[in-house]
């Protein structure tokens, strides 16, 4: 399984801070600085940017922000993007108010959105001497640096898969933040703590200063929850040389998903590739069902477990079918990529090869003979999340292509007027009116809500046919701190 997720990460630096723990070895000052600076960036990746939704989650956003606002003057912050006055006077160790005298005199350059300055990081002055700690190191400080460093990589790079996860049961995004951001500081505060009581004396003062920190910023955060939907945030690795029937699933599916967002991301996306979407979608939940079928019929499964998980799938399936002729009744006139079209033709190949020998269909003695069920269930699960993404990006396609006057239709299929009367008699397409397409909204809505509860069925069913090596991340991961 290529899959690592957050808590994965932050699992394997737990281990790493007990080797650390362990280590008499004294420290060395860059590889004490290279795990400040990286550490610092991990956090402030988890908290991301100001909030300005509303008063009452600006409030809760803020909590966090003073948390890493006392932070020791930080040795590097991000290498690109804009930060606001706050965070450069942080980043300087100077007071906002010098900050912004500097702004206005323009000796940092910087722009105004509207609500606050905005300065570049890569204007600002920054130690060029922190360098990235040595992944092929054995020792364990740099293996801590690299796992934390890989943690913000992956923090960063799937922020909006974090925001649209988190489950219903958290207030909002900062309380699910809080246990991860807890685990973090117990990460620093032990990797701290052995650097004062092993580190020459004349290195110590850093040490010292980041671990009072870490202290102080635990009992800030005060009483917090144990699990986090963050955790599950994962990234994926597939092999790149698919042989076995498992491989090739992992590496199909991955790369549909990666050209399908890239796709929908088009500033006018083609509703070809909407409609692929929608077909690819109802062969993961039809291949998923199928896959369920035979975990229950090998007793790893409750019948009552995986017939609900079925419905559910059986339920997304009928409405993302009803989408897809909707979506085939109109156009953007905008043809998919070649990139596109190659990988959902070898994922459509894949998954029919999982369920079907040529036309025939497959019995499910003969499926476990080419397929690890629990792989495979862990790379689809991930795969329905990712159509459960997509749906809620595709949902407020037609409102904005309608009011846009880019989505298209045969003239002769739409109400006639005054106005469309050469265009019928020479069969062209002419741009749909909003008022022309409202079970085409509706349909997009209803695919969205499918999906979700698709996903949270497929999630709890494959969670209890496979506990040991599927389980939900966020149900078994600790936010307390490690044992100092």
């Amino acid at each position: 399984m290529t899959t690592t997720t957050l808590g994965d990460l932050l699992a394997r630096a737990d281990d790493l801070c007990r080797e650390l723990r362990d280590s008499p070895d004294p420290v060395p000052l860059t590889a004490w600085e290279s795990f400040d600076a990286t550490a610092y960036l991990l956090m402030r990746e988890l908290v991301g940017p100001a909030r300005t939704d509303s008063r009452a989650l600006a409030l809760s956003h803020a909590a966090l922000c003073r948390v890493i606002e006392g932070y020791p003057a930080p040795l590097r912050g991000a290498s690109t993007g804009s930060v606001g006055a706050r965070e450069v006077a942080h980043l300087l160790g100077r007071p906002r108010s010098a900050v912004i005298a500097k702004i206005r005199k323009g000796q940092i350059p910087s722009t105004w959105d509207g609500r606050q300055y905005l300065v570049d990081v890569t204007n600002l002055p920054s130690r060029t001497d922190v360098r990235p700690a040595d992944p092929l190191s054995p020792e364990p400080r740099p293996r801590l640096s690299c796992t934390l460093g890989v943690a913000a990589d992956l923090m960063a790079e799937h922020r909006g898969q974090v925001i649209h996860d988190v489950d219903a049961g958290f207030e909002s995004l900062d309380s699910a933040t809080a246990p991860v951001l807890a685990h973090v500081l117990g990460i620093i505060q032990v990797a701290a703590s052995h650097a004062v009581r092993v580190g020459p004396l004349s290195d110590v003062d850093r040490p010292l200063a980041v671990a009072r920190y870490a202290a102080k910023a635990l009992d800030a955060l005060g009483d917090i929850g144990r699990g986090a939907p963050m955790l599950d945030t994962a990234s994926f690795a597939p092999p790149p040389h698919p042989v076995s029937l498992n491989e090739r699933l992992e590496s199909g599916l991955r790369q549909w998903v990666t050209a399908a967002r890239a796709e929908l991301n088009r500033i006018v996306p083609s509703t070809e590739v909407i409609r692929n979407v929608m077909n690819q979608g109802m062969h993961l939940y039809a291949v998923s069902a199928r896959l369920l079928e035979a975990a229950e019929y090998e007793g790893g499964l409750a019948g009552s477990t995986a017939a609900a998980a079925r419905e559910s799938l059986h339920t997304a399936m009928e409405a993302m079918g009803k989408a897809d002729r909707l979506w085939g009744s109109v156009t953007t006139a905008m043809r998919p990529s070649h990139e596109y079209v190659t990988a959902a033709g070898e994922l459509h190949a894949v998954l029919t090869d999982v369920t079907h020998d040529g036309l025939h269909p497959r019995g499910i003695n003969e499926i476990a003979k080419t397929l690890d069920f629990g792989k495979a269930l862990a790379d689809l699960r991930y795969a329905v999340r990712d159509v459960g993404d997509m749906a809620h990006d595709v949902q407020h396609l037609p409102d904005q292509l309608l009011r846009s006057g880019l989505l298209f239709a045969p003239a002769g299929k739409l109400t006639p007027s005054v106005e469309r009367l050469r265009e019928r008699a020479a069969g062209r397409y002419v741009a749909v009116l909003p008022v022309e397409a409202p079970d085409l909204v509706n349909a997009a809505r209803t695919v969205t809500r499918g999906s979700d509860l698709a996903a949270q069925a497929l999630d709890h069913a494959v969670s209890q046919a496979f506990p040991f090596t599927i389980a939900r991340t966020g149900d078994l991961r600790s936010a307390s701190a490690p044992e100092l």
